[in-house]
């Protein structure tokens, strides 16, 4: 059976609307018809040149990422360059991409709702920073109050990481504020709402000095891990939503940063 793709671009608009979105995004379909059937759905957080060719390899007509493949008008369609060479690639098998970007981070149950689970955060809410990012960020209590050590082991099992770039405090974390992916600029939101740590990605050096100043810990585990736990979760949502249809996790993508 197939469904055509105004049908999943409706179950994601219930989802996830697109009125969500930060001012600054291009959430939605990137490549393809609304028109373009579909009976195979590869679901992964980056449209990568690896993911289309596992989908062409799957028979998938859809990718469903969280990243979207195009944020800014494309100045020339060279096919040499990146993301045109994506688009390009996907045109030639016909297979078309959405994305739900920062709608999918904001919404109930999206990206910082499963960040927040998976770390067992418990009493879990939003909280509010200045413009774009308002209500981006989730908040909660650790189930038991850990030592920094303790909460950096905790971090490190349930995002599968050898690794993290940390603010240290030498005290015991109680509250922990989290947000997928660049949310460090939520540091001074996360303090006002009493959080001992943030646990965020893409951590600079003008955030940690803040840090140390407003007595409160860090903890970076990277933009890859911190959001490609979405990625079963919106698997779980479009096969719920097309029983009938074939949706599948990408097995292709990785985070590309190392640490040697």
């Amino acid at each position: 059976m197939s469904v055509i793709m105004k049908d999943i671009m409706e179950a994601m608009e219930q989802w996830c609307p697109g009125s969500l979105a930060c001012s600054w995004d291009n959430s939605g379909l990137q490549v393809g018809s609304e028109q373009q059937t579909v009976s195979r759905i590869l679901v992964a957080l980056d449209a990568s040149m690896e993911v289309v060719r596992e989908a062409a390899s799957l028979g998938a007509e859809l990718i469903v990422t969280h990243h979207p493949l195009i944020f800014g008008g494309l100045q020339n369609l060279c096919l040499d360059c990146y993301p045109q060479s994506v688009v390009a690639l996907l045109l030639q098998e016909g297979i078309a991409h959405f994305a739900a970007h920062t709608n999918l981070d904001i919404v109930a149950g999206g990206v910082n709702d499963t960040l927040a689970e998976i770390l067992e955060l418990q009493d879990i809410t939003s909280f509010a920073a200045e413009g774009d990012m308002d209500g981006l960020g989730r908040i909660g209590h650790l189930p038991q109050s850990l030592s920094f050590l303790e909460l950096e082991d905790l971090v490190k099992e349930k995002l599968a990481l050898d690794y993290l770039k940390v603010v240290p405090l030498e005290r015991t974390i109680h509250k922990v504020a989290v947000c997928g992916g660049s949310g460090m600029e939520l540091l001074t939101a996360a303090k006002q709402e009493g959080a001992d740590c943030l646990i965020s990605a893409e951590g600079k050096h003008h955030q940690g000095f803040m840090a140390r100043q407003l007595d409160i810990a860090l903890i970076d585990a990277g933009h890859f891990h911190t959001e490609c736990v979405i990625v079963p979760v919106i698997a779980r949502y479009l096969q719920k939503e097309f029983p009938d249809l074939a949706v599948l996790c990408s097995k292709a993508e990785r985070s590309y940063w190392l640490i040697r």
